[in-house]
């Protein structure tokens, strides 16, 4: 026993040098003892590694299971803190069969022994690149509400230290599940100026110290801001930055950055399912053409780690997220203090813009609140005390900051809507349904009336082959497409929008139209095409593919050119495409697009949403929201279909 007591003392050992932590560490945690520091080691070595291989979520799992009673809603750190606490409830839970004994006698003490040092041998190898462990006897005990706040205070400093000013009447706080957010303390009224940043304090690729490299290296855009993020990480404490960068996440939650193997099992056939397999592949293609080459000249004097394809990615998520379009010398650019107010749709509060007096000669769209010429896109726990500086009390300042700079005149936070002691304060990225806040933003939003479904113009052409011929869809295309009229235009297809109400887009009916036609008067349209496309574009387009629809039905039908002429509105036209033709190909597309999302059903997918937690299992509660919004809008689809159907017999047999 003494032999098998000094090997398991020096395995312990051994791994705890391996992870980087004092021999004595563990001695420190509660209810640790020198007798359980191994299966200690070994408990928090699990979990560990199934957490840097799977994500918080696995964590999240982990810890329901050791502490059943305790709120489930907590983030990152304070799950640590609570495994470390429960040091004895932790070792219950991941039961290590190599260091316990053998009652059966299956095996000899000398095989129990070997089986442990070749175990702890391998620990010392797969602990080498873990942390989380000294996280655990480091952080014990702290909240991450506590870390933010003292995050905060560096950074209040941080702002005052650099011009950037914050009215007394709001307040930047932390959130009990970690995050910023930003509130009022006192009334705020539209017009109020609440925040003026002077643009030499925004992190852009003209202000960061890699600016040389990247001029030199030609790169633009936000592949040019991402460099001078991942440059200003990288210099760490020396960055004028460091304490902004502290406060913001290393990464957005965006798909982009998800596990390949999560992001295809939750986002299948949602509206983001190709899109984020695209941006992966663009992005590493510019990685490869552009930050390669960066990392091999040496010329940042970083390390090739710190310009690696995972930061390239987790600082595109930033700047999907949180980069805004400052001007046209700067670009792109994060800005300090603007984006930390959350996005609520059609709730707007503040509004980013640039002082009256700069700027004047650019053509600038102001409208656009955060990542404006953004490309396709998107929390520590760490500690610096802010007690004294829980809320912000920066005064409103209408002098400039003095320096030089090119353009540095400031950029301001304007009050757009009136909001109330305590109401959080509210900027908009844009009216988003919920597949563009999730793929930009990491988010999104319950009933959102901005969300649509595609149906791709391939899906419709595919099912008009089956059902009729290749030849047959293709001609009927082409008559669709000589006449005027195309879908919506995406990267790689052309498309049509279903509504949020299940209203499909016209061109989709127009299209589903020449296709149902008889082959006369398919032939005579075909005869005339040429005669009805109209050269004078029209202001609005929607009114111009009403009249041109208008003109064919009349040469389709001439005797109800008498019942066309008061046909002006978007819905008068549809009615005309109401056919029993069009209702039963709208209702093959809903089902051909409805299969995209696998076995489960709409039920199935609401059951499982609502026993999702959207702290623990963030990504697929926020796919799971994009998947019910989708197929509800299909359901509605089919809703419309049906009582178009069921209003066309009535009349039928009215008649």
């Amino acid at each position: 026993m003494v032999k098998k007591r000094n090997t398991t003392a020096a395995a312990s050992s051994t791994s705890e040098e391996a992870a980087n932590i004092p021999v004595d560490a563990l001695e420190r945690v509660a209810n640790n003892s020198p007798s359980n520091d191994v299966s200690m080691v070994f408990a928090s070595h699990q979990l560990t590694q199934e957490l840097l291989m799977k994500g918080k979520s696995v964590l999240a799992q982990i810890h329901s299971m050791i502490f059943p009673k305790i709120n489930q809603e907590k983030n990152l750190g304070q799950m640590i803190d609570s495994f470390a606490v429960n040091t004895k409830e932790a070792i219950e839970v991941f039961p290590v069969p190599s260091f316990t004994d053998d009652s059966s006698g299956a095996l000899s003490e000398s095989d129990r022994i070997q089986r442990m040092k070749d175990r702890m041998t391998q620990m010392e190898k797969d602990l080498r690149s873990t942390y989380a462990l000294a996280a655990i006897i480091n952080k014990k005990g702290e909240t991450a509400a506590a870390v933010e706040r003292r995050r905060l205070g560096a950074f209040q400093r941080w702002m005052r230290k650099h011009g950037v000013a914050c009215s007394d009447a709001l307040c930047l706080d932390a959130s009990e599940a970690g995050g910023v957010y930003v509130r009022a303390v006192a009334a705020l009224r539209e017009g109020d100026v609440v925040a003026t940043i002077p643009r030499r304090a925004c992190l852009t690729p003209r202000t960061s110290g890699a600016a040389a490299a990247i001029e030199a290296a030609q790169l633009g855009g936000t592949l040019a801001l991402a460099v001078a993020v991942m440059y200003e990480r990288a210099r760490g404490a020396e960055s004028p930055w460091k304490d902004y960068l502290r406060l913001i996440p290393d990464r957005e939650p965006v798909p982009l950055v998800w596990p390949d193997d999560e992001a295809d099992r939750l986002l299948t056939g949602t509206e983001l399912d190709k899109t984020v397999k695209q941006d992966r592949g663009f992005l590493r293609e510019d990685w490869k053409e552009c930050i390669e080459p960066l990392i091999s000249s040496g010329e940042l004097g970083v390390e090739p780690e710190d310009l690696s394809l995972e930061k390239y990615f987790a600082a595109k998520s930033l700047l999907s997220s949180r980069s805004f379009h400052i001007d046209r010398y700067h670009g792109s650019g994060m800005v300090p203090l603007a984006d930390l107010f959350n996005h609520k749709t059609d709730s707007e509060h503040v509004h980013f813009t640039k002082s009256e007096e700069s700027d004047s000669d650019e053509e600038e769209d102001d409208d656009d609140q955060s990542n404006a010429d953004s490309d396709q896109e998107e929390d520590d726990d760490d500690q610096s005390n802010a007690s004294a500086d829980k809320q912000s009390t920066v005064k409103n300042s209408t002098t400039k900051p003095s320096g030089e700079g090119h353009n540095d005149e400031d950029l301001e936070m304007i009050i757009v809507r009136d909001a109330n002691p305590g109401d959080e304060v509210y900027n908009t990225y844009g009216t988003m349904g919920n597949a563009a806040l999730l793929h930009r933003y990491g988010f999104t939003e319950p009933d959102n009336p901005y969300d649509i479904v595609n149906v791709d113009l391939t899906l419709v052409t595919k099912w008009c082959s089956s059902k009729y011929s290749r030849r047959y869809a293709r001609e009927r295309v082409s008559l669709w497409q000589k006449l005027g009229y195309s879908g919506c235009t995406g990267d790689d297809a052309d498309y049509f929008e279903i509504s949020y109400d299940g209203e499909p887009q016209l061109e989709l009916l127009i299209l589903l139209y020449v296709i149902s036609l008889k082959p006369d008067a398919y032939n005579k349209l075909v005869c005339v095409a040429h005669d009805l496309i109209d050269d004078d574009d029209q202001e609005d387009e929607e009114e111009d593919t009403i009249n041109s629809f208008v003109k064919i039905v009349g040469v389709i039908k001439p005797a109800k050119i008498s019942e066309l002429n008061g046909v002006e509105e978007l819905p008068d036209a549809k009615q005309l495409l109401h056919s029993e033709s069009i209702c039963t190909a709208l209702a093959s597309l809903a089902d051909i697009r409805e299969g995209f999302y696998g076995s489960n059903t709409l039920k199935d997918d609401k059951e499982q949403l609502q026993a999702c937690s959207p702290v623990s299992e963030r990504n697929r509660y926020h796919s799971l929201v994009l998947r019910v919004s989708e197929r509800k809008i299909l359901g509605r689809l089919r809703k419309h279909v049906s009582s178009w159907s069921k209003t066309k017999n009535k009349k039928r047999k009215h008649l």
